[in-house]
């Protein structure tokens, strides 16, 4: 089941370390998007295809400038915010 955006961000503002920089800019406004699934490439014998796989991850963009970090939903926990 794919994540809100506030479930996510709640988990980004509890887990991150306060002010975590952007390492393309510097600066430290960050906001989260919805999850969505990334199709995986798979490469063989220099040729890509994509696979059978996706990968659900929750996008966390640099408000600034549009650097994007990619989250593991799985890891997340569905947006639980553990004390």
């Amino acid at each position: 089941m794919p994540y809100s955006s506030k479930e996510s961000l709640d988990w980004v503002n509890k887990r991150w370390k306060e002010d975590a920089p952007c390492e393309a800019c510097g600066k430290s406004d960050w906001g989260v998007s919805e999850g969505i699934a990334l199709k995986v490439i798979a490469t063989g014998n220099d040729v890509l295809s994509y696979a059978e796989r996706t990968l659900p991850v929750v996008p966390v963009i640099c408000k600034y400038c549009g650097n994007i970090r990619f989250l593991h939903e799985a890891i997340i926990g569905a947006g639980e915010v553990e004390s």
